[in-house]
């Protein structure tokens, strides 16, 4: 998908998915799209918020990892 949308001439791709590990695909793919001047998000996780609860792809480092917030705009317990 990433690949897909750099073809088509994408300026932003923004993923909400993810999980704890890493895999043999996405590293390859986000490391074409960066040197392609496509900006990467993705999606932090929903295992934080504490040391090492970041997930992938967002903790890629081709990629700006997103998290949310609550209503008093603190990071979400979730996130």
């Amino acid at each position: 998908g990433i690949d897909w949308a750099v073809n088509e001439g994408a300026d932003v791709i923004s993923l909400s998915l993810g999980g704890p590990g890493t895999d043999s695909y996405i590293p390859a793919a986000a490391k074409r799209a960066k040197a392609a001047g496509v900006v990467l998000f993705a999606a932090a996780g929903n295992d934080g918020p504490r040391e090492g609860t970041v997930g992938y792809p967002g903790g890629y480092p081709e990629f700006l990892c997103i998290g949310a917030h609550d209503d008093k705009n603190n990071v979400a317990g979730f996130s």
